[in-house]
């Protein structure tokens, strides 16, 4: 016991009591100095806007005889859509085609309309889905047209807002017609 009264002197407590401040002191200047990490991205959230409807074609001119293949897309404005109906008219002494140049896109499930009327110059595509919904940009058909006539060949889209008689996109929770905006495609046919 005397060996621990002679080891425990005022001098080497304060000295133990220094050693455990200047660790206190370290630790405390490491963990409040150090650089905070960057904050974790945040995802872009876009907003909801109204739907679109494109048609877009690979090149703008063609020979006449040769194929003219359109492709319609949909972007839903990042809406849930249960279905479309595009109406697209087309000039039939420049363009040809037939209904079976109508191949279905991927984002709907059940396409109970694609029919082509060659005398009138008009496409009608209808697409829905009973069980899922689609959001995002997608294909609604692909048509292959065949240059018939040297001109330019205008393909329109048959809208109007608000209307539903013409080209529509159907919100999923509210059955409306939500497309806003449509893109025509003009073509030269040489």
């Amino acid at each position: 016991m005397n060996y621990f009264k002679k080891l425990l002197t005022p001098k080497l407590i304060f000295i133990i009591l220094g050693v455990a401040l200047l660790a206190e002191l370290v630790w405390a200047v490491v963990t409040f100095v150090k650089p905070t990490p960057p904050p974790l991205p945040v995802a872009k959230i876009q907003p909801v806007t109204g739907a679109k409807m494109v048609l877009v074609s690979p090149k703008k001119s063609y020979d006449t005889g040769e194929i003219v293949p359109v492709t319609v897309r949909v972007a839903s404005g990042g809406r849930l859509i249960d279905g479309v109906d595009a109406l697209i008219k087309f000039d039939p002494k420049v363009l040809e085609a037939t209904s079976g140049a109508i191949k279905k896109g991927i984002i709907f499930a059940e396409y109970p309309l694609s029919s082509v009327d060659s005398k009138a110059g008009l496409v009608k595509i209808s697409a829905i889905s009973s069980t899922k919904s689609f959001s995002g940009i997608g294909v609604l058909a692909n048509i292959s047209f065949k240059a018939k006539s040297a001109g330019i060949a205008k393909l329109m889209i048959d809208f109007e807002k608000d209307q539903t008689t013409d080209s529509n996109v159907v919100e999923a929770q509210s059955s409306k017609d939500v497309l806003d905006e449509v893109f025509n495609l003009d073509l030269t046919i040489k």
